[in-house]
C-alpha cells in the first residue's frame, strides 16, 4: 500500500490523501467536458504575455464553455472536498505554476498550439484545431487545473500533458483513480483528482487516466456523445 508521507502507515488510500492533502494544501484536478474541457490540475494566476497570437473568438468560446460549467467562479464553500483552494499561476511558457512547501509543479499541455491568455486573465488558451482546445486555470478561479474543450467529433480521444518538480520532470503513478506526482527524489508533492467528462446535455463520459515518465495522458472517449464536451 502507498505510504505518501511519515508517521505511520494509512489505514486506507482515502486517508493517505487526506494526510496528504492536508500537508501540501493542494490537489490538482483533470476533467474533460463535451460542451469545452479536459481538467488537470494546477492553479494559475496570469504572470506573463501570450508567446503568440491565437485568435480571440476561440479563447472566448474557449472561456464561455468554462464558464457555463462553473470552472472560472472563484472558489466558494460548496467547491468540490477533493480539491484543495488554487493557488497557481499562468506562465505561457511554463503553464500552470504551482508551489508549496515541497516544492514546485508546473503542468502544460503538449500540444503545438500557442498559448494565449483569455481576454479575463483567468484561463491560459492552447489552440491548434477547431475539433478542440485546451485551457489552463489557477487561483482566481474554481480551480488549479487544466481543461480540454471538446467541439466536435474530429476531436482526438487522447490528450497528453507533461509535469515537471522544481523544473525537472516528474515521476508519475497511477494509483486507483488518482496519479501521484513525485519528484526526482520519488517524495510525493501532489496528486491529480480523478478523470472527470461530461457533455453539452448534462452526460458522464467515459475518460481514463494512463501514465508514462513524466506525461499524463486522459483518455476520452467521446463518440456519440453531445458537443461541446468539457
Amino acid at each position: 500500500m502507498y505510504q505518501p508521507f511519515g508517521g505511520g502507515q494509512p489505514s486506507s488510500w482515502s486517508e493517505g490523501v487526506e494526510k496528504l492533502k492536508s500537508r501540501l494544501n493542494m490537489e490538482f484536478a483533470m476533467g474533460v467536458a463535451t460542451i469545452a474541457a479536459l481538467a488537470t490540475a494546477i492553479g494559475a494566476a496570469p504572470i506573463a504575455p501570450a508567446m503568440a497570437e491565437v485568435r480571440t473568438s476561440d479563447t472566448v468560446a474557449t472561456e464561455n464553455a468554462l464558464d457555463a460549467l462553473g470552472l472560472l467562479a472563484a472558489p466558494s464553500l460548496g467547491r468540490s472536498v477533493d480539491l484543495s483552494a488554487p493557488t497557481g499561476a499562468l506562465d505561457s511558457n511554463r503553464g500552470l505554476v504551482v508551489g508549496s512547501g515541497d516544492g514546485e509543479v508546473t503542468v502544460r499541455p503538449l500540444t503545438d498550439g500557442p498559448a494565449t491568455l483569455s481576454p479575463s486573465g483567468k484561463s491560459l488558451v492552447y489552440s491548434s484545431s477547431t475539433s478542440h482546445s485546451i485551457a489552463l486555470t489557477g487561483k482566481t478561479t474554481a480551480a488549479d487545473a487544466g481543461y480540454v474543450v471538446i467541439n466536435d467529433a474530429s476531436a482526438p480521444e487522447d490528450y497528453a500533458f507533461n509535469l515537471a518538480t522544481d523544473g525537472i520532470p516528474a515521476v508519475l503513478e497511477l494509483v486507483e483513480d488518482r496519479v501521484l506526482v513525485k519528484d526526482a527524489a520519488g517524495d510525493v508533492v501532489n496528486v491529480i483528482s480523478p478523470a472527470w467528462a461530461v457533455d453539452s446535455s448534462g452526460r458522464s463520459i467515459s475518460t481514463t487516466y494512463s501514465v508514462a515518465g513524466s506525461v499524463l495522458t486522459q483518455h476520452v472517449d467521446h463518440a456519440g456523445a453531445e458537443y461541446p464536451v468539457a
